[in-house]
């Protein structure tokens, strides 16, 4: 029985993972005849083993035998004996008022299988990773837009201004009166405030990396390498947005930024 139940597992995983739509999110099972063949005479075996424990009145044991039996045949789309299978259970658990099982039963036949059940699992994984990659799309999509309605966006501020690039967009213009407001929503710590605000002093262009969080130095601080994936993006999502709101917007020439 557990060789035949590791069988049976290994079946179902390799058959629900190579099969998968990752379109539809549906499960085709790709079981060539062989593989059924091989799979209909376990379950015999299994019905043997359970007729057995019939002849014995060991019947907490033959239905679990009778379980077994039905997970594979219900695998090989064998509906018509799998149905056999579950009447016969419900009339051993029924003449015993094994009520406990019978609540187990239930189970089985409502998409219980562990078949059934890893299938379940499988396609639930790959929705959620789709729906957090479409998530994702969009918030490149809005930085994209932002972009694009910047570099549209006229050159023009009423007071003193000043300049960061905020890697990995590029330069960024705003008033100096609202320099801390965006040391705020950079989550720049102090260290690194002292050095922008130096470099700053000396006519250069400070940079910070967007991907720090918090940014603790003036400077590429590792560049791209800092970015973490999925995490970073929501990330400089945000700063875009912040900074946009706060009126601080990206830097274009005719040439570029």
């Amino acid at each position: 029985m557990n060789g035949i139940k590791t069988q049976y597992i290994q079946a179902f995983y390799t058959d629900i993972i190579l099969n998968i739509d990752k379109k539809t999110f549906t499960v085709k099972s790709g079981l060539d005849v062989s593989e059924k063949k091989i799979l209909k005479e376990q379950a015999d075996y299994v019905g043997s083993i359970a007729q057995v424990c019939g002849q014995m009145s060991a019947w907490e044991n033959m239905v679990a035998a009778l379980s077994q039996q039905y997970e594979l045949l219900h695998f090989i789309e064998d509906f018509e004996q799998a149905d056999l299978i579950v009447k016969k259970m419900e009339e051993i658990i029924l003449d015993n008022d094994w009520y406990g099982l019978e609540e187990k039963l239930i189970k089985l036949k409502n998409n219980g299988t562990r078949h059934e059940i890893f299938a379940e699992m499988a396609i639930n994984s790959l929705k959620k990773t789709d729906e957090r990659n479409k998530e994702l799309n969009r918030l490149s999509d809005e930085i994209n837009q932002m972009d694009m309605e910047d570099s549209q966006r006229p050159y023009s501020i009423t007071g003193e201004s000043v300049q960061i690039n905020v890697f990995p967009f590029g330069n960024f213009y705003f008033e100096k009166a609202i320099l801390d407001r965006v040391f705020a929503l950079l989550n720049v710590t102090v260290a690194a405030k002292d050095g922008i605000l130096n470099v700053m002093e000396l006519g250069a262009l400070p940079i910070v990396n967007a991907y720090r969080d918090p940014i603790e130095y003036e400077g590429l601080d590792g560049g791209r390498p800092a970015d973490r994936g999925p995490a970073s993006l929501v990330r400089i999502h945000r700063i875009r947005k912040a900074l946009r709101d706060a009126g601080v917007f990206k830097v274009y020439r005719q040439n570029g930024y």
